[in-house]
């Protein structure tokens, strides 16, 4: 809620006591940008009080911008491990289906020795069983998003 300074006067009982002022910072400022509007507000206030400069009791400014660089940083590390975990479920995957697929040229073995003695070029023969691997892995994925 924001209110008049004069209003909070009134509602305080006409003391110019102000325990805490909330100030918010756009976030294309950055991190840099925040201190650097920490600082200057910081030495601002304290010029207008007649606080001494080096006195650090005198004004207690609290900058979240660290603690959402912290954040930001705790979600990077999180973003490359589930980037880790997703690379070795695409290659254990891979190997999956590898697996099924030599499988499937032992078992058809007959089948491509005779589509082969009736003329069949090696090319056919492999787009043949990478059109069905293809289609395998299509349908399971697509039943498995689902």
């Amino acid at each position: 809620m924001y209110i008049p300074y004069t209003t909070r006067q009134l509602i305080e009982k006409n003391t110019d006591k102000v325990d805490q002022i909330i100030v918010a910072f756009k976030p294309e400022l950055g991190y840099a940008g925040a201190l650097a509007l920490d600082k200057s507000l910081t030495e601002f206030i304290k010029e207008k009080k007649y606080i001494s400069p080096n006195d650090q009791n005198g004004l207690f400014v609290r900058n979240v911008a660290e603690g959402l660089k912290q954040t930001q940083q705790l979600a990077r590390v999180l973003q490359l491990i589930v980037a880790f975990v997703a690379f070795g479920t695409i290659i254990a995957g891979i190997i999956g289906i590898s697996n099924i697929m030599v499988f499937v040229v032992k078992e058809r073995t007959k089948e491509i020795g005779i589509r082969k003695a009736l003329g069949a070029t090696p090319k056919s023969v492999i787009s043949t069983i990478l059109l069905e691997s293809v289609f395998i892995t299509t349908i399971s994925g697509i039943i498995g998003m689902l």
